[in-house]
């Protein structure tokens, strides 16, 4: 595989990863927002299927081709730039898989046998959402470091 492919390959991994990210977080705002249980229970389900079809894949595909140029082309002698995007791309799987996965089956769990969004459930929706503003400016801030290589 060449280097344009793997490029590519890596930077669809980053779209589907931050763009799941981004729509999941907008569509769960807005359901949240909407005061309905319904639509709430509905945005969650939603939001899990879309972690499996877009966030995984596009988690995997960022892990691989990275690694895999990584290996290619410094031959285990990677720059700073490469480590440090190492180090944001770490901190941005765990903030999502640590952190936003099981707040997001604690809502869910909140709303079984509750008529409304509770306390319970808007509490854990303001952490979900401050992990969330963390989980787009990891791989941005890791965009910027690919790009202009500041170390």
């Amino acid at each position: 595989m060449g280097y344009e492919t793997l490029i590519a390959l890596h930077l669809l991994g980053m779209v589907l990863f931050t763009g799941n990210a981004l729509v999941g977080g907008w569509w769960k705002s807005g359901a949240e927002r909407s005061g309905d249980r319904r639509v709430a229970e509905f945005a969650l389900a939603r939001q899990a299927s879309a972690d499996y079809l877009f966030g995984l894949p596009g988690l995997l595909l960022l892990l691989l081709t990275g690694e895999f140029l990584s290996a290619a082309y410094f031959k285990g002698d990677s720059p700073g730039w490469v480590h440090l995007g190492r180090g944001l791309f770490l901190a941005a799987g765990l903030v999502w898989l640590a952190g936003l996965v099981p707040l997001r089956r604690a809502q869910t769990a909140a709303l079984r046998g509750s008529q409304a969004l509770d306390g319970r459930f808007r509490s854990l929706g303001r952490y979900w959402n401050l992990l969330a503003v963390l989980l787009v400016v990891l791989p941005l801030a890791n965009l910027f470091v690919m790009v202009f290589k500041p170390v």
